[in-house]
C-alpha cells in the first residue's frame, strides 16, 4: 500500500489575548490507501484545528510547524510549502473536509447521496472529523 497522507510533529499555535495557545501538538499520522481514520476527542481537544491544517484553512495569525505531505496518483505535494493558489487546485479534487455542522455542510436543495458521493469519490483523502 502506499501512502496518502502523513504528518510529522504536526503543531498549531493560535495568537489569543493572553498570551498564544496550542490545540495541536506535535501530532504524527498516517493514512495508507483504503485505510479510514477516525479522529475523536472532547469538544476542544484539537480536532478541528489538526483537519484545518491538513487544508490550509486555518485563522489569520495561526502558526503551523511540522511536517504534511499528501501523495496523489498524480503527485506529491507537502502540504506545508503550499500557496494559497495551489491550496485552491488542492482543495475539493485531492483533499476535502466534510464539516461536523449539519447546517453549514449539507446542501438542502441537493439529494443527500449525491452529496456523499460527491465527497467520498471526488478527493483523495476526505477529512471527517467527529
Amino acid at each position: 500500500m502506499s501512502v496518502l497522507l502523513d504528518a510529522r510533529g504536526l503543531t498549531v499555535e493560535l495568537p489569543t489575548a493572553a498570551g498564544s495557545v496550542r490545540p495541536v501538538n506535535e501530532v504524527s499520522l498516517r493514512i495508507d490507501e483504503g485505510e479510514s481514520l477516525g479522529l475523536v476527542g472532547e469538544s476542544g481537544s484539537g480536532k478541528t484545528m489538526l483537519s484545518l491544517s491538513l487544508l490550509g484553512l486555518l485563522p489569520p495569525g495561526a502558526r503551523v510547524r511540522g511536517e504534511a505531505s499528501l501523495a496523489t496518483s498524480a503527485s506529491s505535494k507537502d502540504l506545508m510549502a503550499l500557496s494559497e493558489r495551489q491550496w485552491r487546485d488542492v482543495r475539493g479534487a485531492e483533499i476535502a473536509m466534510v464539516f461536523q455542522e449539519p447546517m453549514t455542510s449539507l446542501n438542502p436543495v441537493m439529494r443527500i447521496g449525491a452529496q456523499i458521493d460527491e465527497a467520498t469519490h471526488t478527493p483523495s483523502i476526505a477529512i471527517l472529523p467527529t
